[in-house]
């Protein structure tokens, strides 16, 4: 095999397996948290949007009319690349909320050698998404969909796929209880490059986020992969700890209603990795809400991403 060939199986080796880890899939990368606040709760937050613009990327049902107007921004250092989202949320539309967005994993550029190993130029290697997300609400019940496009480039070669988000929330505001349920990743393929297995990673969550009334504190709980309880990392794990593999617990700590501390533990994270202690899926940040301006920061540990630090930045222009 030639030295070029072998670069591109390791750099799609590699790819595929920082790619969250949740399926053998370069597109698996849109499964990682899109916004610090999502980072810091656990990985997936489904069931609460705050003044974060790229909630609805997780769950197209948390489009809503306060966020109408409002562009928000992330930044991951990603390894030698970087992960970054954008998105914005469209005003003016009455009957409906409707937003765009765009995220990119880019890992760089790689040198590219020939048979005998003499350097013969560069290949770059990303993956890609957009879409189109619309929202409607009727009194307690919100639902919207994600219509997206993900390509993934390795080397020149391209594998693309159309995919639909699906989401529903119930809301029961007197008691400060979110419903969430979201189905991620239903689509097909549209081109396959010989080299990159193109599948797209579906996943099945349903969550919920509470805010006692007399407490200085909001709960989020997420159970996520709910189709997938046979992978092989779970096959090692008892029945109540594969059960537990599924789920997120998280925080935030309101030091002020603009200001507050999330924590979280993701189970499936610690209890798939190496690690000796069921905190290694830990997470942690920090969000400050500004009159027209947002601002989180979070760390989140995950065995195969290692540490992903999340900057995120929301402006209602």
């Amino acid at each position: 095999m030639s030295v070029p060939r072998l670069a591109l199986n390791w750099v799609i080796c590699f790819s595929l397996a920082i790619s969250c880890g949740m399926a053998q899939s370069p597109f698996a990368f849109t499964e990682v948290a899109p916004s610090a606040h999502a980072n810091a709760a656990g990985g997936n937050l489904i069931s609460y949007s705050k003044r974060d613009g790229l909630s609805f990327l997780q769950n197209p049902a948390l489009l809503d009319s306060t966020l109408e107007n409002q562009l928000s921004v992330s930044y991951s250092p990603y390894f030698s690349g970087h992960y970054n989202s954008l998105s914005y949320v469209l005003p003016g539309k009455k009957s409906y909320t409707a937003g765009v967005f765009a995220r990119a994993l880019n890992f760089g550029k790689f040198v590219q050698t020939d048979d005998i190993g003499n350097v013969t130029g560069q290949f770059s290697v990303g993956n890609y998404d957009l879409g189109i997300g619309v929202a409607k609400s009727i009194e307690r019940i919100s639902f919207g969909a994600n219509l997206r496009l993900v390509n993934s480039l390795f080397a020149g070669y391209w594998s693309s796929a159309v995919a639909l988000d699906c989401g529903g929330t119930y809301m029961i505001p007197e008691k400060g209880i979110h419903l969430s349920l979201v189905a991620r990743n239903i689509g097909f393929s549209l081109s396959r490059s010989p080299f990159i297995e193109n599948q797209l990673p579906f996943n099945l969550l349903v969550g919920m986020s509470i805010k006692p009334q007399f407490m200085p504190a909001r709960f989020h709980i997420v159970l996520d992969q709910l189709s997938d309880w046979s992978s092989e990392n779970k096959e090692k794990l008892t029945s109540g700890r594969k059960a537990f593999s599924h789920l997120a617990l998280g925080a935030d700590i309101l030091f002020r209603e603009n200001i507050y501390l999330t924590v979280s533990n993701n189970f499936g994270r610690s209890l798939n990795s190496n690690e000796s202690h069921i905190f290694s899926g830990y997470g942690v940040g920090l969000t400050i809400d500004f009159k027209r301006a947002s601002l989180g920061i979070s760390n989140a540990a995950n065995p195969l991403l290692k540490n992903q630090t999340v900057f995120s930045l929301a402006y209602k222009l």
